[in-house]
C-alpha cells in the first residue's frame, strides 16, 4: 500500500495525488491519497488510523511539502520507506507569515476556504523528530 499526503491546502484529488493513482494503478499496487484535514492534529490522527488498520502487509508513503513533514513523522514511528518531494523541513518556520495573523486559506482542490491559526502551526511542535532514521527516507528536491 502507497500512502500519499499531500501538502499545506491541498487534498488527495490534486494533480501529484491524481497522476500517482494512475501509476500505482497502472502497476496493480494499491494506493490511497486521503483529502486531509487541514488541521494538523487531526490529519495525523487520521493517517495514524489508516496505518494502524490497514491489511497490506506493506505500507509505504509520499509525502510532498507539509504532507513531507507529516510523512516524516509517521516513518519515523512507523518503521516506514518514505519518499519525500520538496519536504516542509520546518513548518513552524516556513508558515511564520500565517502565523503573525489569522489566515484564510483556500483549497487548491475545490476551492473551499478555511481559517489556519497560530495555534495550529504551534501544534506542529510535537511531531518534530530529532532522530530521523535516515535509511527509511528518499528526498527529492
Amino acid at each position: 500500500m502507497i500512502i500519499y499526503i499531500h501538502g499545506f491546502g491541498g487534498c488527495g484529488r490534486g494533480v501529484k495525488a491524481t497522476q500517482f493513482k494512475e501509476h500505482y494503478q497502472q502497476k496493480n499496487i494499491p494506493f490511497i491519497a486521503p483529502s486531509l484535514s487541514y488541521v494538523p492534529t487531526l490529519a495525523l490522527s487520521t493517517l495514524e488510523e489508516i496505518i494502524e488498520n490497514c491489511q497490506e502487509r506493506e505500507i509505504k508513503l509520499i509525502g510532498s511539502s507539509l504532507g513531507g513533514f507529516y510523512a516524516t513523522y509517521l516513518a519515523n514511528k512507523y518503521n516506514l520507506k518514505t519518499a519525500l518531494i520538496n519536504p516542509s523541513t520546518n513548518p513552524i518556520l516556513t508558515l511564520q507569515r500565517i502565523k503573525e495573523e489569522n489566515y484564510r486559506g483556500v483549497n487548491f482542490f475545490d476551492l473551499s476556504e478555511f481559517d489556519f491559526t497560530s495555534n495550529h502551526i504551534n501544534s506542529l511542535e510535537r511531531y518534530y523528530i530529532k532522530d530521523i532514521k535516515k535509511e527509511l527516507f528518499l528526498v527529492m528536491l
